[in-house]
């Protein structure tokens, strides 16, 4: 299966006109976290690499587990096959991530949880929107996301 095919015109004008705006006329938080420049190293396994500018997709994401308290390792916004992070916390943590809903936490080792994201889309459109309504599940349920701390 190939990548997601890109947005057409008239795709990009709904979502500038209805989806990244919330109800408040502001911009939609997964959409604000998406244009941070958020870098981080690899994991310390992989000696020598050099810090990397995470793709936008993940930030919101990265940037939440990270003030939960988990240390993020790996992570792909969804090409060609699927959306996910890799971080390492506790049971206790990745069980309250799972029930934040949206996607599936997999154990991947002792301690090290995979998050990916359920379903298949069509479009880039598609995808995007779940991610927006993933994250405003998490605000929800899981507290805002303080972007005065991310680093």
């Amino acid at each position: 299966m190939g990548s997601i095919p890109e947005r057409d015109d008239a795709e990009q004008d709904c979502i500038d006109r209805r989806s990244k705006i919330n109800s408040k006329g502001e911009l939609h938080v997964w959409d604000k976290a998406g244009k941070l420049k958020l870098t981080r190293f690899p994991p310390t396994m992989m000696v020598g690499l050099k810090e990397e500018v995470m793709e936008p997709g993940v930030n919101y994401f990265i940037a939440m587990l990270e003030q939960l308290g988990a240390f993020t390792s790996w992570s792909c916004e969804g090409h060609p096959t699927g959306f996910y992070v890799v971080f390492d916390c506790t049971l206790k943590l990745a069980r309250k991530i799972h029930c934040a809903g949206y996607f599936t936490v997999e154990l991947e080792t002792p301690n090290a949880f995979s998050l990916r994201l359920n379903g298949r889309y069509k479009t880039t459109v598609e995808k995007e929107r779940t991610l927006r309504w993933a994250a405003a599940s998490w605000e929800s349920k899981l507290g805002p996301l303080q972007f005065h701390q991310i680093r």
